[in-house]
């Protein structure tokens, strides 16, 4: 057997070897055919046809067809490893990675639901840059789904029907614009307990005002324990949370007509830290018997309440509104009869009226109304604890036949009437004591 032939079996059997599923002629056939050019020629080829150094019939350590083959087998093996290493790693951002979904088909799907659909629990659904005309469902599976681009330009519209529905799921969305109609809702939340974080509803739906209830809401929570974070809530319908859902609504911006209408929420339901600017009719809405939390909240110029707090009838269910600055409204925080809040440490200022309280058993702490046209306008028998109430037309006004608002340590100074009694017929106008500073 010749050197030629003895070295081409060596180099076929070491292909084998390394890559046994590979395609190792082509490559064998190319290294042949470029061996086998004049000019140029590699110095490693040329030693191919120097003569072989032998011992005892054996091809010798250190001859040029050692040299060759070993160089050859080394170089293949480090190729090997390094295509074997990128074909590993390619499976397993294949099988581990994010799903890609792309309107122009730059991805992996073309539509959310699609792609929602192809899905595992704990996978990540990016979409990029694009109009979605469709509606998303995720149903008892656990996702995120994350626009993948500026919030303005992932972009799921439709009108119509329901833009996107979560029903038992821990699902994450974030980062989305939702658009459309006035009969178009832009989420539902069922139960579960899904994160929705970042997404803009822009003009969903039709804004509640002058008792006239839209077609279309922006999002609406019914039961679980959904946490709505950092979204912008621009025109569009009202957002709805019902059925006892202990929802955490925080960050969040209400602008340019919608509100909040909170139906029945769970006592453990929190709305804190949220904007609201110019909101059609009132802002925020509490219905129903709650033991929740509203706190920290700025609201400017709602066209009629900033917060109403109504028809709430068994004891036990008070809720708790506190650090809330009001500002630019008819009336800052409207309590119904048969309610019970605690109004602790709110801050209003230019209102036409501060709050207003028609119960007997709310409770009045720590809050400061400034500028109001009227600071407090009371009926019933409510308790009123350490209030600062300046500068304003009128500090406090009590009406109502029977009403007996008690008044330990408040300030009531700087108005232009600082107490008003209007149409007590059968008891005492106040009873507060020498702890009160009016002057």
């Amino acid at each position: 057997m010749n050197d030629d032939v003895r070295f081409e079996r060596l180099f076929a059997d070491g292909l084998h070897e390394l890559a046994p599923r590979r395609a190792p002629d082509r490559l064998r056939t190319t290294i042949k055919a470029q061996t086998g050019e004049t000019h140029p020629r590699a110095r490693w080829l040329a030693l191919i046809k120097e003569p072989t150094m032998r011992s005892n019939n054996r091809v010798a350590v250190g001859s040029p067809s050692a040299r060759v083959a070993a160089i050859m087998a080394a170089t293949l093996l480090a190729a090997m490893m390094i295509i074997g290493a990128g074909i590993a790693g390619a499976r397993l951002l294949a099988a581990g990675g994010p799903l890609v979904v792309d309107a122009s088909g730059g991805g992996d799907f073309t539509s959310i639901q699609a792609a929602v659909d192809a899905a595992d629990d704990g996978d990540e659904i990016l979409v990029k840059p694009g109009l979605y005309a469709e509606a998303i469902t995720i149903e008892e599976k656990d996702v995120a789904v994350r626009g993948d681009g500026p919030v303005e330009d992932v972009v799921v519209e439709r009108g119509g029907g329901t833009l996107l529905t979560l029903t038992d799921t821990a699902s994450d969305v974030s980062n989305l614009t939702l658009r459309g109609d006035g009969d178009t809702t832009g989420m539902r939340l069922h139960r579960g307990s899904p994160v929705v974080s970042g997404l803009v509803f822009d003009d969903v739906g039709v804004p509640y005002q002058s008792g006239e209830i839209g077609s279309g809401s922006s999002l609406i929570v019914m039961g679980g324990t959904a946490q709505v974070l950092d979204n912008s809530f621009i025109g569009g319908g009202e957002v709805m949370v019902s059925l006892d859902a202990d929802v955490v609504m925080e960050g969040n911006e209400f602008r340019d007509g919608p509100h909040l209408y909170l139906q029945n929420p769970g006592d453990e339901a929190i709305v804190r830290g949220n904007t609201f600017s110019g909101s059609y009719d009132r802002a925020m809405g509490l219905f129903g018997e709650s033991t929740m939390l509203i706190e920290g909240n700025t609201i400017e110029d709602a066209g009629r309440d900033g917060i109403t707090i109504g028809w709430q009838s068994s004891p036990g269910h008070d809720p708790l509104v506190r650090d809330n600055d009001i500002s630019g409204t008819a009336i800052g925080i409207m309590v119904f009869p048969r309610t019970g809040p605690v109004i602790d440490g709110n801050r209003l200022s230019g209102n036409d009226t501060g709050i207003w309280g028609q119960s007997d058993a709310e409770t009045y702490s720590g809050n400061h109304l400034t500028g109001n046209d009227t600071g407090l306008q009371l009926r019933g028998s409510p308790q009123l604890d350490g209030n600062i109430i300046e500068d304003g037309r009128v500090g406090i006004v009590v009406s109502g036949e029977d009403s007996t608002p008690t008044l330990t340590d408040n300030t009531i100074c700087g108005n232009e009437e600082n107490v008003r009694i209007s149409g007590l017929t059968n008891a005492p106008p106040l009873a507060y004591d020498d702890t009160n500073e009016i002057c």
